[in-house]
């Protein structure tokens, strides 16, 4: 019985010092793609989970590359904006990230649906999945069309 009562504590050890020393998981954004977010938006904030918050109050929910190999090297530029670079609903950037930015539609908040994009960035978007650590914003509500995110 003492054995037992022992390996009962020692398991209760290492499950508690386990969760104490366990890091957090942030979605961390690649040095070069930071630069380029804040030389985009310069009153901007890059907050915890990748989001970007301008300074009119928008927000824009992070999109990243599904596996690594889809991840490209070299400097992060905007490769694309739709459906204007002055006010873009989705940011493509030349590295694999996404950023779709969070709409107003009455009560719920939303992102554009991919039926309104042009088939090369509706491929582009679908090939991505949202950070794990994602701050979901009050009221949202993700299209059908974007489920596999």
């Amino acid at each position: 019985m003492r054995k037992l009562w022992a390996v009962v504590a020692v398991l209760g050890i290492v499950v508690l010092w386990q969760c104490v020393i366990s890091p957090a998981s942030a979605t961390r954004l690649p040095p070069d793609l930071n630069e380029s977010i804040l030389a985009e938006f310069p009153d901007g904030k890059v907050r915890l989970d990748g989001s970007i918050q301008t300074s009119r109050g928008d927000l824009f929910l992070p999109l990243l590359p599904a596996t690594s190999a889809a991840r490209k090297r070299g400097k992060a530029h905007i490769e694309a904006a739709f459906p204007s670079a002055e006010h873009p609903d989705l940011l493509v950037y030349g590295n694999g990230w996404c950023y779709l930015r969070v709409l107003a539609r009455g009560v719920a908040k939303t992102v554009l649906a991919p039926a309104e994009l042009p088939e090369r960035l509706k491929r582009q978007l679908l090939a991505c999945k949202f950070p794990s650590d994602l701050i979901v914003p009050e009221h949202f509500v993700l299209p059908q069309s974007l489920k596999s995110l």
